[in-house]
């Protein structure tokens, strides 16, 4: 993903993190430890767009805060930039309760 990043966008790399910019079409959402991807789509049509074809991947966007509320039916849970790494307790995972899906229960 980096080399993508690198011939498509841009890339960022520190000894554990790497940061990637692409366009949408060779972006595949897949949660990396310590890795950002970062896609230019454009405006907020082209974005909620492009997380209706991803939907079942996509659980959590980071987005700025100028846009809260713009992605909430795209995706389980928004945040604002930075955020993603401190959500709120007790809370929704994957459309289910948080606690619940700790414990094993469907809700």
């Amino acid at each position: 993903r980096v080399a993508l990043g690198r011939a498509l966008g841009g890339a960022w790399e520190g000894r554990d993190w790497a940061v990637a910019a692409m366009p949408p079409e060779p972006w595949v959402p897949a949660a990396l430890p310590w890795f950002v991807s970062l896609v230019d789509v454009g405006g907020v049509d082209a974005a909620q767009q492009l997380l209706a074809q991803h939907a079942a991947r996509v659980s959590v966007l980071a987005r700025p805060e100028a846009l809260a509320g713009a992605f909430d039916a795209a995706v389980d849970r928004t945040c604002a930039l930075g955020q993603m790494q401190a959500p709120p307790f007790p809370r929704r995972h994957d459309g289910h309760p948080m606690l619940a899906r700790v414990c094993g229960w469907r809700g």
